[in-house]
């Protein structure tokens, strides 16, 4: 089994006119259902209970990266010292799982703080915002003015604003892979890098990849 109780869940709404898209998490598990804290509407940004017979599409993430969804039925609600949603538990068999950690890089502007390193070891900070971002590096735009090189080792420190208005930060080691720098003779048009992350904690990966989801999540919703 792949998801476990407190994991957090995106919840879409399939055979309907209008499509919803929610947030919850595990509350507990039975052995032919799923106990779910009370969704909370993506849209409105407030409590919401599918009504019985809904169908859901479900979306989450498992420990090690991948992206697993499965449908499922509202069967029900249940009221102990909070209130919960039950959906059916899906056959282990219909969990659709992508084994491969593919780091697909979705569109996302966050600020960057870049730490670059050069040949004589000294090094330049520089802030930027990104351009795209996955579990395996990230793009960004910056000055034109600023000298960045292939293979060029940097540190970053990145900003992931939830829609909760939580803030996370994720920090580690990256190389440059490939940089552009603008051919017109515009003093305002941006160079642009890409980079790969070389040395980055497991947790802190996996929270890029938990931002990168999300945002998957929500353009696909539009």
């Amino acid at each position: 089994m792949s998801y476990e109780v407190n994991t957090s869940l995106v919840l879409e709404t399939i055979d309907t006119e209008h499509k919803k898209v929610y947030k919850a998490r595990i509350a507990d598990i039975k052995s032919d259902s799923l106990f779910l804290e009370m969704p909370m509407n993506e849209e409105t940004k407030r409590i919401e209970a599918p009504m019985q017979g809904t169908k859901l599409r479900v979306w989450y993430q498992t420990k090690d990266g991948a992206k697993a969804n499965f449908d499922t039925e509202v069967t029900g609600r249940y009221r102990d010292n909070i209130a919960m949603l039950i959906v059916a538990k899906p056959d282990p068999s219909s969990i659709q799982k992508n084994q491969r950690r593919d780091f697909i890089r979705m569109p996302a502007h966050v600020e960057v703080s870049l730490e670059i390193i050069k040949k004589d070891l000294t090094k330049e900070r520089v802030l930027c915002k990104s351009e795209d971002l996955s579990g395996g590096g990230f793009s960004v735009k910056f000055n034109r003015d600023i000298k960045i090189t292939e293979g060029q080792k940097i540190k970053f420190w990145m900003v992931l604003p939830k829609k909760n208005k939580v803030i996370h930060h994720s920090h580690g080691e990256g190389e440059v892979v490939r940089v552009i720098y603008p051919v017109v003779d515009n003093p305002k048009a941006l160079a642009w890098a890409s980079f790969k992350f070389s040395k980055i904690l497991e947790s802190e990966r996996s929270k890029v990849i938990q931002y990168t989801f999300e945002r998957q999540i929500e353009l696909h919703g539009k």
